[in-house]
């Protein structure tokens, strides 16, 4: 999903500030560590400059567009990372179930 397409860069920086709130949220539901996280808050990094937008911290249109289009693979990264290992605990699970289960006898 393009979310960069056609946005003024204080509302690309909230949709961004946004998705990084859900994928923190995820790895503290989770209980993993966020390689992610820095010293500076999510809220800091991704706050409206003041300034205008072309001069808005030196970043381009395409250079905001690019980081944007990066988080998002990182998320679908770790979203199809995260369902493989359900789906492989799934399965193991299933496997322990039926060494459980007698076979039936008719």
């Amino acid at each position: 999903e393009d979310i960069g397409e056609h946005l003024p860069l204080d509302e690309l920086a909230k949709k961004l500030y946004k998705i990084e709130l859900r994928r923190i949220a995820r790895h503290k539901r989770d209980r993993t560590s966020d390689p992610l996280v820095s010293n500076r808050t999510s809220r800091q990094i991704y706050e409206p400059s003041p300034v205008s937008a072309s001069q808005q911290h030196g970043i381009s249109f395409e250079d905001m567009q690019k980081a944007i289009q990066n988080a998002l693979a990182q998320q679908k990264t770790e979203y199809q990372s995260l369902l493989e290992k359900q789906k492989a605990d799934f399965q193991s699970q299933m496997v322990q179930q039926t060494k459980k289960i007698p076979p039936l006898i008719l």
